[in-house]
């Protein structure tokens, strides 16, 4: 395995991680909060979940997926923020906080993944 290809599966090892680590994040309010809504889980959690296996074998295109439904996990992240009790707003922004860190790692991964299959350029 070249070196490029080393650092690439680093990238998308670390998105994986960051992908999960959302997926957790996502999880917490039906552990945390009596109100927690199955659906709202479900409509979080699940988009995330499907993603998983693509980004396990390294494919582009479930990159290119992850940073569609990150928008959606923005979006969340952004109107919890401003609900009244304190324990949602937290959630909220550590939701857009880890929703951004992603987006960035999206971005970087699929920068170096079509670098890659291009051969190298810029």
């Amino acid at each position: 395995m070249t070196p490029q290809a080393c650092r690439l599966r680093r990238w998308y090892r670390a998105t994986l991680a960051g992908c999960v680590l959302l997926l957790l994040l996502a999880t917490l309010p039906l552990w945390l909060f009596d109100t927690a809504s199955i659906g709202q889980w479900l409509m979080h959690a699940l988009p995330l979940a499907l993603l998983l296996p693509g980004l396990a074998q390294c494919r582009r295109r479930s990159l290119q997926w992850l940073g569609f439904v990150l928008l959606f996990v923005v979006t969340l992240g952004a109107v919890q923020m401003f609900t009244p009790d304190p324990r949602h707003r937290l959630l909220g922004a550590l939701n857009l906080g880890g929703a951004i860190a992603e987006f960035i790692l999206v971005i970087i991964t699929t920068r170096l993944d079509i670098r890659q299959h291009q051969g190298g350029a810029p």
